[in-house]
């Protein structure tokens, strides 16, 4: 549909500030201070003003991990929480911050359906077995980011851990 924008993609600055202006709660409420120009928000906010039909012509943000499990799972599935937050997800609530999405004109219909890591979104459909070695009916389960994961995984789990 456009070409893709790479992860660390900076062209999205006036957003950036958009979804800050709009979304300054939430952001500290989440615990980040500013979302970066580089994140999923102001970039998809970028896409809109670029392709404003792109809700329309059925056009869904979707993150690199969405890609290879609906590619596993053979339908469209959910995104996790963790990588959802550069796209303003509200982790402890498993929702999309439906105000600041208004604010910034953003379909809510664009955006994948939320789980917490962990949860089961599907199975490995027949064409993803055959193209990977993968066996038919292995369950596909929601992940994490490295980022995520990694605290984790260090223990730091509550204010004042390490």
């Amino acid at each position: 549909m456009t070409p893709a924008l790479m992860y660390d993609d900076g062209r999205a600055a006036a957003e950036a500030e958009q979804v800050n202006a709009a979304g300054e709660q939430q952001g500290a409420k989440a615990g980040y201070q500013r979302m970066q120009r580089s994140w999923a928000l102001p970039k998809l906010r970028w896409l809109l003003n670029h392709y404003p039909h792109a809700a329309e012509n059925g056009w869904r943000l979707a993150h690199q991990n969405d890609v290879i499990n609906s590619r596993l799972v053979g339908h469209e599935v959910p995104t996790d929480t963790s990588n959802a937050l550069k796209t303003g997800a509200d982790a402890a609530q498993v929702t999309w911050p439906e105000p600041v999405l208004a604010a910034l004109e953003i379909p809510r219909v664009m955006l994948p359906d939320l789980v917490l890591p962990g949860t089961v979104i599907g199975q490995v459909c027949a064409a993803a077995a055959a193209e990977t070695g993968l066996s038919e009916g292995t369950a596909v389960v929601a992940g994490m980011t490295d980022g995520c994961a990694a605290q984790l995984g260090s223990g730091a789990t509550a204010v004042g851990s390490y």
